[in-house]
């Protein structure tokens, strides 16, 4: 019996199932891993949905136990912010700040949740560390007002009566 023969056979039998094993084993892996996106991102949008129906509890819980990805966070800060859990809205905003969004609807929240959370005080600072100037150009938008009356409000419980003035004659504009 000519072994190299039968050698040669065996492996031309086995390489091709081990490698279209593999294939499917590769292939049932990504199935299951686009499965578990898909289910997150599914659960992500039923909690906005409840979130918009003032349903927020149940999106708080349809959150828990999630990624903390940038959207989440988002979501969880603005449920926080609806249900008047400041310090949890701050911590969720805070977490946030490692993605490094640079958004102006960012920036107006974080404000006004300083704002509501009773740190008027660090106002001011937060401002200046995410480059917001009402004075540019830039902020001259629809939604400046809201920045200008949260920096007025932090500004009046800083004693500072003439620049909340002038925040607030901004913010009528």
């Amino acid at each position: 019996m000519n072994y190299n023969v039968v050698l040669e056979n065996h492996a031309l039998t086995f390489l091709p199932n081990l490698i279209l094993g593999r294939y499917f084993c590769y292939l049932k892996t990504i199935c299951v891993i686009k499965l578990s996106i898909i289910i997150i991102i599914i659960i992500i949008i039923q909690a906005y949905c409840c979130y918009r129906q003032n349903k927020l509890q149940e999106a708080l819980e349809l959150l828990r136990g999630q990624e903390e990805t940038s959207g989440v966070l988002q979501l969880e800060s603005q449920i926080f912010y609806r249900l008047g859990r400041m310090n949890d809205c701050m911590s969720s905003y805070e977490k946030l700040q490692k993605f490094k969004i640079d958004s102006m609807d960012l920036k107006i929240n974080i404000i006004a949740a300083l704002v509501a959370a009773g740190r008027a005080s660090e106002v001011q600072a937060a401002m200046k560390a995410h480059k917001v100037d009402l004075t540019t150009r830039a902020l001259r938008d629809t939604r400046s007002f809201e920045l200008a009356y949260n920096s007025a409000c932090s500004l009046i419980e800083n004693k500072k009566y003439s620049e909340a003035k002038e925040q607030l004659d901004l913010a009528k504009r």
